[in-house]
């Protein structure tokens, strides 16, 4: 379900990057909002915050929020503050110094975590951040983005692993509710969002060989 509050704080143009670019994850981005930005802002932050925990109040039994590097570590720590659970934050590759884990914080085997992330593509990422729960024997069982841009039929396959794992995906929001609220409210170019809605149903070639 599409949260209306992080869809209209996502639609600040201050805070719109025009493309064409690429995403991090390849994606040919013809628009994007700049998610870091919007929540590098305090008021902004503790919206995104208070909106996540009424999630968390709802399925109950969690014990540790954990936050992807880099951009779900200011989610987790707002997200701990709201809420008065724990956290802990999550690296790619282990550290090469100290305790060489790629978790940052105390933690206990057995706990139930929520991770927690800006956004979500493929959602191969967040399987490496994952699988380093699992090797200390957390129990990661849900998976919280602020928005999903992966919608390419041809990547849901990557995500049947989530599934597998009995991991619940979940966004506020989606790349294409996001790109359809903007035309309505012809904040950017019907051509802009036409442009990602025949992405997202047409992937490249490119995207098919990945």
């Amino acid at each position: 379900m599409i949260n209306s509050i992080i869809l209209n704080l996502l639609g600040q143009t201050k805070q719109l990057t025009l493309g064409p670019l690429i995403h991090g994850s390849g994606i040919p981005v013809p628009c994007y909002p700049d998610i870091r930005g919007i929540l590098s802002y305090p008021k902004n932050l503790k919206v995104v915050a208070q909106e996540c925990a009424k999630l968390i109040d709802e399925w109950k039994d969690i014990d540790c929020i954990a936050g992807c590097a880099m951009g779900g570590v200011a989610i987790a720590a707002a997200l701990s503050l709201e809420t008065g659970k724990p956290f802990i934050l999550l690296r790619k590759t282990p550290r090469l110094y100290g305790q060489r884990s790629a978790i940052d914080g105390r933690y206990k085997k057995g706990q139930r975590v929520i991770v927690v992330d800006d956004s979500i593509v493929t959602g191969f990422n967040k399987r490496l951040f994952i699988e380093h729960l699992l090797k200390v024997k957390l129990r990661p069982l849900w998976l919280l983005t602020i928005m999903d841009v992966g919608g390419m039929p041809i990547w849901q396959k990557e995500r049947q692993w989530f599934q597998e794992h009995n991991i619940e995906l979940h966004s506020l929001v989606t790349w294409t509710a996001w790109a359809l609220y903007m035309r309505d409210r012809g904040r950017i170019p019907r051509a802009t969002v036409a442009t990602i809605l025949h992405l997202m149903n047409n992937p490249p070639q490119w995207a098919e060989e990945k």
